[in-house]
């Protein structure tokens, strides 16, 4: 689980979410600006995707796992779009973070149909 300090307070996630740089991919977005590291961030399952709570927040602790190992420079928020297993979800994540580091350094994405796009 990512620790209290890591996670988007209200304030936070509210600045966040008038961001205008959003990374797209399959199973969800994620919508970051930049920060001192280590960075933090917040995960966002709509009730519509996941109906049980139980598997909501799993899914939620399981993401919060992953973003605990990077260290990046920013704050961010992923919105999952497209259920799908936990596996998937973390690998789709760490691509659209790598996506967003590349798109603070200046990079584009090269428009390869299924991968991240920096908006």
């Amino acid at each position: 689980m990512l620790p209290s300090k890591r996670r988007l307070n209200r304030v936070l996630f509210e600045g966040v979410q008038r961001s205008p740089r959003v990374i797209g991919g399959p199973l969800g977005s994620f919508r970051f600006r930049g920060t001192p590291p280590p960075g933090s961030f917040s995960v966002v399952i709509p009730k519509t995707l996941i109906k049980n709570a139980v598997k909501r927040n799993a899914l939620r602790r399981a993401l919060y796992g992953v973003l605990e190992g990077v260290s990046v420079p920013l704050q961010g928020i992923f919105y999952l779009k497209k259920e799908g297993s936990a596996a998937e979800i973390s690998k789709g994540l760490c691509q659209l973070i790598d996506a967003a580091v590349n798109g603070l350094s200046g990079a584009r994405g090269q428009g390869v149909e299924g991968s991240p796009q920096v908006v």
